[in-house]
């Protein structure tokens, strides 16, 4: 399974829910998700899971405008 799929299906169940969720949280939840999925041989091939590629995933659909990245100060 790839690793562009899982982030855009997870994207939007969180748009579903219309959800706020952080990078950084996302990034962590997504990776340790697969992992425990390869763990669960619900995914067989774990080629491309490492957390870098998560993060282009999510830059990449913000690029083609499938997400909308927000700036909060704290």
């Amino acid at each position: 399974m790839d690793t562009y799929l899982v982030v855009i299906l997870a994207v939007m169940e969180i748009n579903n829910c219309n959800c706020e969720v952080s990078e950084s949280n996302l990034v962590t939840e997504i990776h340790q998700t697969i992992i425990l999925m390869h763990s669960q041989n619900l995914v067989t091939q774990l080629h491309s899971c490492l957390k870098e590629t998560i993060q282009t995933a999510l830059s990449r659909y913000v690029k083609l405008d499938y997400l909308v990245k927000k700036t909060h100060t704290n």
